[in-house]
């Protein structure tokens, strides 16, 4: 796998949208340049990994995710609700009626 700056600053981008977030402010979040972050976001300049800690937190996203687009703990943990769901609806469906 290789490391894609522009991929890694669109994923920035779009998340930052997603949340309403606009280039400057999310840049006084994270007390960097507006101008940094949106270099950061054309994929033109990279970011240290104390800027990259940071946009994970500030996003709500891991950073493997931020770096890689991969979630696969997403998709683990989705399987994990379905089966849960599935197996709740079966105790409840033979739960007496109240009332």
């Amino acid at each position: 796998m290789r490391f894609d700056a522009k991929e890694f600053g669109g994923r920035i981008r779009n998340l930052r949208k997603k949340k309403g977030i606009t280039q400057e402010q999310l840049s006084i979040m994270l007390n960097v340049s507006a101008n940094h972050l949106a270099k950061v976001e054309t994929g033109s300049r990279c970011c240290s990994i104390e800027l990259l800690q940071d946009l994970s937190s500030c996003l709500n996203v891991r950073t493997d995710y931020l770096l890689n687009g991969d979630a696969p703990h997403n998709n683990h943990l989705r399987e994990r609700l379905t089966f849960l769901a599935q197996e709740l609806e079966k105790i409840t469906a033979d739960l007496p009626v109240w009332g």
